[in-house]
C-alpha cells in the first residue's frame, strides 16, 4: 500500500492512484476504511506494517 511506504506523502501516493485532490482523497478513505491515510500511516509507524495492514483486512 503506498500510503504505508515512507517514501511517499500522502499527497503523492493520492495522485498515484488518480484522485487530483488529496483532501478529496483523505476524504473518500476515511469514509471507506475509518480512519485517515495520516492515522493509518501513525498507526503503522506505532504498531507495525503488518498490523496496519490486518486492520485494513478485518473491515
Amino acid at each position: 500500500m503506498l500510503i504505508l511506504n515512507q517514501k511517499y506523502r500522502i499527497s503523492e501516493a493520492s495522485y498515484m492512484v488518480g484522485y487530483n485532490d488529496a483532501q478529496y482523497f483523505t476524504r473518500c478513505f476515511k469514509q471507506e476504511f475509518g480512519l485517515s491515510p495520516s492515522e493509518l500511516k501513525k498507526m503503522s509507524h506505532k504498531k507495525g506494517i503488518e498490523e496496519a495492514i490486518n486492520y485494513l483486512q478485518n473491515l
